[in-house]
Parts: C-alpha cells; sequence; structure tokens
C-alpha cells in the first residue's frame, strides 16, 4: 500500500515515517486489494494548548475516499487514533458495498435435502 505523510507545523522524523507506516499497516492490512492509497496528514495546532491534528485519508481502487481526523495532544496518540478510526470506517463502507453487490446476485436454486431416513 502506498503510504503518503505530510506535516504541518511539525518536522518529520524517521521515528514518524516508521510509527505511520506500522500503525497504518496493521489496521489496513485485510483491506490491501480494495486501497490504492493513503494520505496522512500531521499538524500541530497553534495557540495555548498544544495538540497535534493526525488525518488519514484513504483512496479506494473504486474511486471512493474516507476520510477520518483526529486530534491529542501527543502524535503518536493521534495517529493511533486516527487509523482505528479509519479501519472501523473502511470496515463499514466496504462492508456494505458487499451486501448490496451479493443481494443483486440471483440465488441459486437447491433441491430439498434428503432424508437419512428415507
Amino acid at each position: 500500500m502506498n503510504i503518503e505523510l505530510k506535516a504541518r507545523r511539525v518536522a518529520i522524523k524517521p521515528r514518524m515515517i516508521e510509527h505511520v507506516d506500522k500503525r497504518l499497516s496493521l489496521a489496513l492490512d485485510r483491506f490491501t486489494r480494495d486501497i490504492r492509497g493513503a494520505v496522512v496528514r500531521i499538524e500541530r495546532s497553534s495557540g495555548e494548548s498544544p495538540a497535534f491534528s493526525a488525518s488519514v485519508q484513504i483512496s479506494l481502487v473504486d474511486g471512493g475516499r474516507v476520510l477520518v481526523t483526529e486530534r491529542h495532544s501527543e502524535w503518536e496518540t493521534a495517529i493511533d487514533l486516527a487509523s482505528d478510526r479509519a479501519r472501523h470506517a473502511l470496515s463499514r463502507g466496504l462492508g456494505r458495498r458487499r451486501v448490496l453487490t451479493r443481494s443483486r446476485d440471483p440465488i441459486p436454486w437447491m433441491p430439498p435435502a434428503k432424508d437419512a431416513n428415507a
């Protein structure tokens, strides 16, 4: 999976790249055939309370997108929360699509089961 990391008001360090890669790979591993790529944006807010905003935008093979944003005082936790929410959102969204796709398929006719005593 192609993961792109962008930062604003934060220096990108090798530790940050490794953390993002590890967390997204673990969270989205089962959806790799449905995902074209992901963009992770980390931004430090300016203000009295320093907080980090982590957003994960996932581009799907069929053209859809999933966008999730989380805020926390630590960048690692913001990434962890955003990747978990992205996994849940992707699971819900793809689950709905698969159910709809399956419901359109005709149900094959099955003959009645034979009685074992007969």
